[in-house]
């Protein structure tokens, strides 16, 4: 499908897919193509020369991810049979271990990326099948962001009638800020098939909306001084990218970067993780006393 098309869920055309949540179905404004028209149009590009040169390109750039992917996996494996016969325990092998999860991370998402390039304009089957995969991974892990919503969107546009990529789409869509995708999701399911975020996140929908935006207007208020501080979490699941309101909190934030700098927080364990809900951490104890 062509890179301009997002979904239906997106421009609000709905269908109705065999085993997954019931979707209403709306008439098509006359400014949508007829499904004849779109074929010739397929087709047409099919045939052309500059789009078939792009299709390649795209392919190409896919094969090639895949393959960073399965050489990043190949080298986390070594390593981990190496450490667990006894070869390689020391304090260097195991930042080496932890730099080699994290690349294999990386390349998880790199791949993303390109599979769902490759998807915009082509629906090939193996990309497609790889953003099933890594989008029910990422939804059991709670990793919600702006490309989990474009590629569950495309997906269920596609046909996918899974619920999970349903949930997905939704979760995704308010927590990337959009709100009326999220809100046409979620009326495409049944309230049965919601999870309690769910039902939290439709009925407070309107309030979270409103408070993205604040927020938004303070980062681009802020972003025209670019002074905010950051601080960067490294955790065993991944490093997360603190950004600090100074402005709105100095006392706040002079004392957490003083603690930082000290290196309080270092070796400290999450203590409490609840999840959709929570993850508390700063306690030396460990208990959520200190």
């Amino acid at each position: 499908m062509p890179d301009n098309h997002y979904g239906c869920v997106r421009c609000g055309r709905q269908r109705e897919p065999s085993g997954g949540p019931t979707v209403r179905r709306e008439a098509r404004p006359h400014s949508q193509p007829s499904a004849d028209e779109a074929a010739i149009s397929l087709d047409d590009l099919k045939n052309d020369p500059e789009f078939q040169a792009e299709v390649k390109k795209r392919r190409l750039a896919y094969d090639q991810g895949h393959q960073v992917l399965a050489d990043a996996l190949a080298k986390q494996h070594a390593i981990l049979v190496r450490y667990r016969n006894g070869v390689a325990d020391s304090p260097a092998d195991q930042r080496d271990y932890r730099n080699t999860v994290a690349s294999v991370r990386e390349a998880i998402d790199d791949l993303f990326t390109t599979a769902l390039d490759l998807v915009k304009i082509s629906g090939d089957s193996d990309a497609a099948q790889y953003l099933v995969t890594v989008i029910k991974h990422r939804l059991e892990h709670s990793y919600y962001d702006v490309e989990t919503a474009e590629a569950s969107a495309r997906l269920i546009d596609g046909g996918g009638s899974m619920l999970y990529l349903f949930t997905a789409a939704a979760r995704s869509a308010v927590c990337s800020g959009q709100f009326d995708v999220a809100r046409r999701v979620y009326e495409a399911m049944s309230e049965e098939q919601f999870e309690e975020i769910d039902r939290r996140f439709m009925f407070q929908m309107d309030e979270i909306e409103e408070r993205f935006l604040r927020e938004q207007q303070l980062r681009e208020a802020e972003a025209k001084t670019d002074v905010l501080p950051r601080v960067k979490l490294k955790t065993s699941e991944g490093d997360i990218i603190v950004e600090l309101f100074i402005n709105e909190a100095p006392s706040t934030v002079a004392n957490f970067l003083n603690l930082v700098e000290d290196g309080f927080y270092d070796g400290v364990d999450f203590h409490q993780v609840i999840d959709n809900l929570l993850a508390l951490t700063g306690d030396p104890s460990g208990v959520g006393d200190g």
